[in-house]
């Protein structure tokens, strides 16, 4: 997607929707199929307009109506792609369903699109995309955009500008910070005191109550549970004393508790 990506980016001046973002939004699209097929059938029905409306919210730049029509043709397109490589009839109603709802804002630009991205598909080899993303579709194991998003929580400085008056100048700096994967699961299995063994512990019920409060995919949480903790290792014990400030106003013993587990 990057060389078409990059292309459209010089565009879109005011949107400034870079390669990467196109990349992360797609691969949510596609990790959403992949989780739940029957309630993403349902969503896909108005992906175009749902992404139209997601940039225009996040927009600061005052992109006019084609910068956003084509951001989100560019992001649509992206999963269409993707999907397209992916056999069964259920995957091409989906398909079908996004190309008419590109075509009915501007067709013209469906047929620019086809051609920008689908000179890569063939420079790279289909049958090899093909595989690779048939391969991902069938795995449990592997969620791209929830890692993605999960590396970008660790990138220090992270922030997201929101402005606080459409007609001031001024704009309003906000830290955004999640706990991770790992840092939720650390944290409930302390709070709900279970062990992370699928013998003793509902590993599909934890990572569902987790995917709930983090929006993550519970598959991807189910993975991180299944490979346990390591309350060795630095990275994690850095985690625990995390939690464990963020809890000490709360509850001096669940804290307490926390830190035990690293000493």
């Amino acid at each position: 997607m990057q060389n078409p990506s990059r292309r459209y980016e010089r565009e879109l001046r005011n949107l400034k929707l870079c390669a990467e973002e196109v990349l992360l939004e797609c691969l949510t699209v596609m990790d959403e199929v992949k989780e739940s097929p029957k309630e993403a059938s349902f969503r896909m029905q108005s992906l175009w307009d749902s992404v139209f409306c997601d940039l225009r919210d996040l927009d600061l730049g005052d992109a006019d109506e084609r910068e956003l029509e084509l951001g989100t043709s560019v992001i649509v397109y992206s999963v269409i792609l993707v999907m397209s490589m992916c056999q069964g009839t259920y995957y091409t109603k989906l398909v079908m369903s996004l190309m008419e709802q590109i075509c009915e804002h501007n067709e013209e630009e469906f047929e620019r699109l086809q051609a920008e991205f689908l000179t890569n598909v063939w420079r790279m080899g289909e049958e090899r995309l093909k595989a690779y993303v048939q391969e991902y579709m069938d795995s449990d194991e592997v969620w791209l955009s929830d890692e993605l998003k999960e590396k970008l929580k660790d990138v220090p400085l992270m922030s997201v500008v929101v402005k606080a008056d459409r007609n001031s100048a001024a704009n309003e700096t906000k830290k955004v910070e999640q706990l991770t994967n790992r840092q939720l699961v650390i944290l409930f299995e302390q709070l709900l005191n279970v062990p992370l063994t699928s013998g003793l512990t509902n590993i599909k019920a934890l990572a569902e109550l987790l995917s709930k409060v983090s929006g993550n995919s519970a598959g991807s949480i189910r993975q991180k549970i299944m490979a346990g903790i390591d309350y060795d290792d630095e990275q994690v014990k850095k985690d625990v004393e995390k939690l464990a400030t963020l809890i000490e106003p709360i509850s001096a013993t669940v804290a307490e508790n926390l830190r035990n587990t690293i000493e």
